[in-house]
């Protein structure tokens, strides 16, 4: 692998094509009319270009071939590249929720085909003893990536958001990689946050950015979905072991623990887990007349304390026992904590508005 100044170089390399690759997109995006047009489930009042995925896709999986990482994740980046495919399509014309997930199941088992799957899930129950799936452990691990794929699709519905949390998650990742020594890992997380440094630029409000000129789009959003789940399982197995599997948990606390809750609430009034609404955490924040900035602060504020909490509990090998308990009762209070403000038509101490104010 790379050395240091050599993967240096190719980080920078990294955002530059990233850089370049956005802004060429973008204004293509411009000329083809290839925009994310607003409607009543969407915050943005203007279309905006969601090419951003597509451009960090294409600077991680480029410089991974020419850095060498391709003969380390040659199914990863093929998959990546499947997925990206797919969302760039279904940016275009949404397609059947069947065959989306049928695709990126495609896209999981590919992706794993030499990698580790989810066969060892810690020491859930008491000290010493795993808990081991066997045969299951092909299936779970598809059922857990398509998760964890759509849980990220589904969070990417406000300026920032998406792209800070994934900065978060592969910043700690990055950390335990350094710290373990597992170099060829440590360079493909440094490229993945290295691509995503130009689209943050133009996605994040900022005093000088009133609203975002960029939005990650599911082309993005899955390829990085595919991107975290591999991440997630591959660390916590224990031929690895950056760490326990239900710290991953805390990694991707926000968008599992409100995706979860919204599926659940749309089945119990009867419809489908994958109908569209505004009650995901960042459109009721919305709807109660924060704005985007300080909606994104508090889901931010949440995801980040997290992230680092799992940090801490890789640092200090906490007992995974008390930590799923300890998540398990987050889940749960978060749950009736939503399902009490949607049926009260309010939260934190706002009303909700019947759909969410354009900014």
């Amino acid at each position: 692998m790379p050395a240091g100044g050599s993967a240096m170089k190719f980080a920078v390399l990294t955002a530059i094509l990233s850089a370049l690759t956005l802004l060429g997109l973008r204004e293509l995006a411009m000329r083809l009319n290839w925009l994310d047009q607003p409607d009543e489930r969407k915050a943005h009042a203007l279309a905006i270009p969601a090419v951003g995925g597509l451009a960090w896709c294409f600077a991680l999986v480029s410089i991974s071939l020419v850095s060498g990482l391709g003969s380390y994740y040659p199914y990863l980046i093929t998959a990546l590249v499947l997925i990206c495919i797919l969302g760039a399509i279904d940016d275009r014309a949404p397609l059947p929720s069947v065959v989306r997930l049928l695709i990126q199941a495609l896209a999981v088992v590919l992706a794993f085909w030499q990698s580790p799957i989810l066969s060892d899930f810690g020491e859930l129950f008491w000290p010493g003893s795993s808990v081991h799936v066997g045969v299951l452990a092909w299936p779970i691990t598809v059922f857990a990536c398509v998760g964890v794929i759509n849980a990220i699709n589904m969070i990417d519905g406000m300026d920032g958001l998406l792209g800070m949390l994934l900065l978060g998650l592969f910043s700690v990742i990055l950390t335990l990689a350094v710290r373990s020594g597992q170099t060829s890992l440590a360079l493909s997380l440094g490229l993945a946050i290295a691509a995503l440094v130009p689209f943050l630029f133009l996605n994040v409000r900022t005093p000088w950015l009133a609203r975002a000129r960029v939005f990650f789009g599911d082309a993005g959003s899955m390829a990085a979905g595919l991107f975290v789940a591999w991440l997630l399982v591959v660390c916590s197995q224990p031929s690895l072991g950056l760490f326990k599997p239900v710290y991953a948990l805390y990694l991707l606390a926000v968008p599992l623990i409100d995706t979860v809750s919204l599926m659940l609430r749309r089945i119990q009034s009867g419809r489908s887990p994958f109908s569209p609404d505004q009650e995901h955490l960042h459109h009721l924040l919305q709807r109660a007349s924060f704005s985007v900035t300080q909606s994104m602060g508090v889901m931010l504020g949440i995801a980040l304390s997290l992230q680092l909490v799992a940090l801490l509990l890789a640092v200090l090998g906490a007992p995974e026992s008390v930590a799923l308990i300890l998540f398990l009762l987050l889940a749960l209070t978060y749950h009736f904590w939503i399902v009490r403000a949607v049926r009260n038509q309010g939260i934190l101490g706002r009303s909700l508005a019947r759909a969410m104010i354009r900014a």
